[in-house]
């Protein structure tokens, strides 16, 4: 029963096309769990990072990141795998979206993002995956 229930209440990814056309990335949404009317569009998600039980998702502008309960696993089941790489065990992120990578320190390393101000901060671990990434 508890299994039934978590899959109602969980976010959905649903295509949304115009008449005549067909869905691509950015028309797919997030379907916001509980009844909510807002949904995200997934070409307005700049990363996703881990909060204990709970996934932080931080979207383009000065929206409010959006709190679900959800691991980075189920997110990346659900977001295009040649869009979003994970970084390590706590980020996210859609690499399409980065700006400018700042290399602060040896242990510290900022992420910026088109439409956003506020950067990500990201360890070592992140930043040598990143490192890995954008070399290939």
């Amino acid at each position: 029963m508890a299994r039934l229930l978590a899959a109602k209440n969980a976010a959905e990814l649903v295509p949304v096309t115009a008449a005549g056309s067909e869905a691509d990335e950015g028309d797919r949404v997030i379907v916001l769990p509980r009844g909510k009317h807002a949904a995200i569009r997934v070409r307005d998600i700049l990363w996703i990072e881990t909060m204990g039980n709970y996934t932080r998702v931080c979207l383009i502008g000065d929206r409010q990141p959006i709190i679900f309960r959800r691991t980075l696993a189920e997110w990346e089941a659900l977001l295009p795998a040649e869009k979003f790489v994970r970084l390590g065990r706590s980020q996210l992120v859609h690499l399409e979206r980065i700006s400018l990578v700042r290399w602060q320190s040896r242990e510290q390393t900022d992420l910026f993002f088109k439409d956003r101000r506020e950067p990500l901060s990201i360890g070592r671990y992140a930043a040598a995956r990143l490192r890995d990434w954008l070399d290939s």
